[in-house]
This record gives C-alpha cells, sequence and structure tokens, in this order.
C-alpha cells in the first residue's frame, strides 16, 4: 500500500543548465548599491522622439522583443504595448503611471 502513493521517480539528478556569461561592456550600472560592468542602456523613446538615460545591467533591466530596457520603461511596454499608438506613441518618459499600474496589476 505505500508504492501506491509514491512516484516513480528516476534517482539520476536532472542536469541543469551552466549560466551563459554576459560578457562585459565596461559601463557600471547605475543602480544604487550595483557594480556590475555589464550595463546597457535603455532602448524606450516616448511619443516626442525622447530616449530614456538610464543604463543598467541585465539583473536590473528587461529585454523585450529583443530590446533591454529598464525596470520602469519594461513595465511600461507591459502595459500599454510595445507598439506605438497612431494617436501619439508610447507615454512621456518621466510618466509613472503605466509602470504603477502594472505593477499593482500584476
Amino acid at each position: 500500500m505505500s508504492q501506491l502513493f509514491r512516484r516513480n521517480r528516476s534517482t539520476a539528478p536532472v542536469p541543469v543548465p551552466a549560466p551563459v556569461p554576459v560578457q562585459s561592456t565596461e559601463v557600471v550600472c547605475k543602480v544604487a548599491g550595483c557594480s556590475n560592468d555589464t550595463a546597457q542602456p535603455c532602448s524606450y523613446r516616448d511619443g516626442r522622439g525622447r530616449a530614456c538615460r538610464a543604463v543598467c545591467c541585465p539583473d536590473h533591466g528587461a529585454s523585450t522583443g529583443g530590446k533591454f530596457y529598464c525596470r520602469r520603461h519594461a513595465g511600461v511596454l507591459r502595459a500599454v504595448g510595445t507598439e506605438a499608438t497612431p494617436q501619439g506613441g508610447l507615454p512621456d518618459i518621466d510618466n509613472r503611471a503605466p509602470s504603477l499600474v502594472n505593477w499593482i496589476a500584476s
């Protein structure tokens, strides 16, 4: 009866893939307390064409659609979508409302 509730598990450990090493860009992450030298600039551009000036490492950013974004603008893209709307494009750089709504929703 004790075998009835036990799963047939293999005794061999499941191999875990090795993490892919991130190459140094020689740019230090701007997030407080982080000293990673793998930082990349944020790819976000608002409806007016202004670019985000944030620079962060892969631990403090997100890659979406083949582009790298800071945390805030990754949240904006999750909230409003990656494609610019014909009425005016993506929200302004300093507008925190879309990323805040995305954070509350999740």
